[in-house]
């Protein structure tokens, strides 16, 4: 029996793993877009938009996705891809704001050099939130979670997570990772 099961953990880990390889532009595409997007901190507009975008790409995989509006600053981002079982979510943060003022992708779009991307938010963190985008798509296509994976994407953690700082911790309370 356990034999088994360490195969289909195996066969399922192998289906996430070749999703993924397949998923580049993809990834790059959203990467793309959202980079495109000036979300300064209090943007609320901006940081709105690229939380459109990031739902959109997780709605069309089956994920659930809801925002929580945060006056002033754009919207806090919470999905959830459904485990096997019930239990301590693993959770998946980031942050949907940059330092960038309004402008600067007009400036400074997205441009990919020499296999690099850059671009205002690439490091920090919009390739991250693309990466955990991604992830949770994998697990709600292929399976394999135990328990549930959540995302939670915030809007000001930039200048210091002043209206979301108690909903970040809130969110952490009781997880598993």
């Amino acid at each position: 029996m356990q034999d088994t099961l360490e195969n289909q953990g195996l066969a399922v880990r192998q289906r996430i793993l070749d999703w993924l390889a397949g998923q580049s532009q993809a990834m790059q595409d959203l990467l793309q877009k959202v980079v495109n997007i000036d979300s300064g901190s209090r943007d609320e507009p901006g940081v709105t938009a690229v939380a459109i975008a990031l739902r959109e790409r997780l709605e069309a995989a089956g994920v659930a996705v809801q925002f929580e509006p945060v006056p002033g600053y754009g919207v806090l981002l919470h999905a959830n891809v459904p485990g096997a079982s019930d239990g301590p979510p693993i959770v998946l943060m980031g942050h949907m704001d940059t330092v960038f003022p309004v402008g600067t992708v007009a400036r400074r779009p997205f441009r990919v050099e020499d296999g690099r991307a850059y671009g205002p938010g690439v490091a920090d963190m919009k390739s991250g939130l693309v990466m955990n985008v991604f992830v949770a798509e994998a697990f709600a296509r292929c399976g394999g979670l135990k328990g549930p994976l959540q995302l939670f994407f915030s809007c000001d953690e930039e200048i210091g997570s002043p209206v979301t700082r108690e909903r970040i911790m809130a969110q952490a309370r009781g997880v598993k990772a």
